[in-house]
């Protein structure tokens, strides 16, 4: 129904433009007209010179030149322009009905059939149209009592009628063939879009699937993506949100404006089964609000709050969501069905890309810790310091996960002192660092519990310990050196900004505290050895 009603809409405004093309022409052929009536008023005779018909001639040229200028200074709206050829016909009208008038004769009806018949051709209004016949007829029926003979003011009646007649079948044809040529001009102006929206949809997919084939970094591809499809698609936020699968949340992780720069920034979360965005992530369902102040899955951003349309897609691939795609618009109904077609093959290449990307990444992070493993095992089996065995296992660790700071801590008695460190600024790498332990602290519980503690926000713990003249610590994994069923201490890894360790980072992770575990036995076993020999030697020394 809302269809039908847009087109039929569209069509008046398109018979609305014509009238509106045509007002020009009809003013200076009115202009001329009455120009023309005021000359043969001055060549007539004297005796039948009337003057308020002369007054309504010069009015009504100097009222048709008035249009004229108007609508060369000032465009007028389509849809006022049939009211406008209404007035000029309602000038018109005036001037036929004068001599009907003062001469009393009803074969000046004449004059309103040519009126009727132009009325017919020019009013493509129906309304408009209506009113004017009616102010014919109207005015008409007022003139009779002045007419000469009834004969002729029957023959008149007959020639009204007649007139109207005339002028409704005019009417209803020639609007008719102008519908039809409407139909077709926006049958022909929706076919134009439809093309420019295909060539749109098929510039988008290959250029995003050139950025999707040639990025390295994850980041930079999914805000090159989101930047192709809002200059695409000219939505005023295109934002890309991929699931924490630790959180349950969905972080924002690239978007387009000032908007989607401060939510990737922020690193915005969305709530599963919150807004629009939460409810495509639940249901895992496209949703589209074509008009988002009646949409009660809406809920309004501060950052973009005049939309007004909203497009999101889930990206998923088999039963695996990954994120969602979410684009938004200023404008009502901002979509068509071909562009929620395009953006949900987009969303399932978009999908694809992201998961096969995730893959390599694992397979690279894979491959690299195999090579570094390997690295730090041939470096255990060589005789080396200890000190240099825990600082290569920091330093290679580095290439496996990402941290600001790390440090191995061992257990001396009611302390844990500093056996290795990175990251630290360089005038923190020559002091004796040691920690007081303390009942329920951070490695209180990682002795007790003997597994790793995570602390997405280690800023939230009051029992936290921060060393001066240090950026504060917010993410943070602390993994337990367990020698024989026993903590000696710990792997310190800390991030400076909210970037929470994933649990293939925590595992990544137990592996090094597992290496550097082994590195302290074998100097554990070093130093015995050493013991033992240099006590072998004075023993023979002795018996010697």
């Amino acid at each position: 129904m809302q269809l039908h009603m847009a087109s039929k809409a569209e069509i008046q405004a398109h018979l609305d433009a014509q009238t509106l093309a045509a007002l020009p022409r009809v003013a200076v052929a009115s202009g001329l007209y009455y120009l023309i009536g005021i000359v043969y008023h001055f060549l007539a005779p004297v005796q039948t010179r009337v003057p308020f018909s002369l007054g309504l001639l010069l009015v009504s040229a100097l009222l048709s030149l008035a249009m004229l200028v108007a609508l060369s200074l000032w465009t007028l709206s389509t849809r006022n322009a049939p009211a406008a050829m209404a007035a000029l016909l309602v000038l018109g009208l005036l001037n036929c009905l004068h001599p009907l008038y003062t001469a009393g004769d009803p074969r000046a009806t004449f004059l309103l059939l040519l009126l009727s018949a132009g009325a017919g051709l020019l009013l493509l209004n129906t309304t408009w149209f209506v009113v004017l016949m009616g102010l014919i007829i109207a005015g008409w029926l007022a003139a009779p009592q002045g007419f000469t003979t009834p004969v002729s003011s029957l023959d008149a009646g007959l020639g009204i009628v007649l007139t109207i007649s005339v002028a409704a079948a005019i009417h209803s044809v020639y609007r008719a063939a102008c519908i039809r040529e409407a139909r077709l001009h926006l049958q022909c102006q929706a076919q134009q879009a439809a093309n420019r929206r295909h060539s749109a949809h098929l510039e988008a997919s290959r250029a995003i699937a050139a950025r999707l084939n040639t990025s390295t970094d994850l980041d930079s591809m999914l805000q090159h993506v989101t930047e192709i499809i809002g200059a695409r698609y000219q939505c005023t936020y295109v934002g890309l949100f991929l699931m924490d699968e630790k959180s349950g949340e969905l972080v924002s992780r690239a978007g387009t404006g000032s908007a989607g720069r401060a939510a990737t920034q922020a690193g915005a979360r969305v709530k599963v089964g919150r807004g629009i965005i939460g409810w495509v992530a639940q249901n895992r369902r496209m949703a589209y609000a074509t008009d988002t102040a009646r949409d009660p899955r809406f809920v309004m951003w501060d950052l973009l709050p005049d939309t007004r349309a909203e497009l999101t897609l889930p990206l998923q691939v088999g039963e695996r969501l990954l994120g969602v795609l979410d684009t938004q618009s200023n404008q009502l109904y901002a979509f068509h069905e071909e562009d929620v077609t395009a953006m949900q093959l987009l969303a399932d290449h978009i999908a694809m890309a992201i998961q096969n990307f995730l893959l390599r990444q694992k397979e690279k992070e894979r491959r690299q810790l195999l090579e570094t493993l390997h690295h730090v095992g041939r470096a255990l089996a060589r005789p080396l310091e200890t000190q240099a065995v825990l600082d290569m296992i920091l330093q290679q660790l580095a290439h496996v996960i990402a941290y600001d700071r790390g440090s191995i801590m061992l257990q001396n008695d009611t302390l844990l002192e500093l056996a290795a460190m990175r990251g630290f600024p360089g005038h923190k790498t020559v002091f004796h660092w040691r920690v007081p332990i303390r009942a329920g602290d951070v490695y209180d519980e990682i002795r007790r519990t003997q597994r790793p503690l995570v602390l997405d926000d280690a800023l939230r713990r009051a029992d936290w310990f921060h060393l001066k003249d240090l950026l504060p610590a917010r993410s943070w994994v602390g993994i337990p050196l367990i020698h024989e069923d026993t903590v000696i201490g710990m792997l310190s890894l800390a991030r400076e900004t909210y970037t929470p360790f994933t649990e293939e980072e925590v595992n990544f992770a137990a592996v090094f505290a597992w290496q550097a575990t082994i590195a302290l036995e074998n100097a554990r076993l070093s130093v015995e050895l050493a013991q033992t020999q240099r006590k072998l030697e004075a023993l023979e020394k002795t018996q010697d």
